[in-house]
């Protein structure tokens, strides 16, 4: 391992200030994915079949189609 070498203040400063940035473009990317999954318009899981004999036909077993 490497010796820890102490940072001087300004770099410590320097260091806190990024730190917050990255935590702070962090937060917004988080908060606009929940935005997102919030807002988005939402598609209905199933799809509805209005013909009721191309319903039979699409939950036949294999062998019977």
């Amino acid at each position: 391992m490497r010796p820890q070498v102490p940072l001087s203040p300004d770099d410590r400063a320097t260091i806190a200030i990024w730190s917050r940035r990255v935590l702070a473009v962090w937060a917004v990317i988080i908060a606009s994915l929940l935005a997102y999954a919030f807002l988005a318009p939402r598609q209905p899981a199933t799809v509805k079949i209005e013909n009721p004999q191309q319903q039979a036909k699409s939950v036949a077993p294999r062998g019977q189609r």
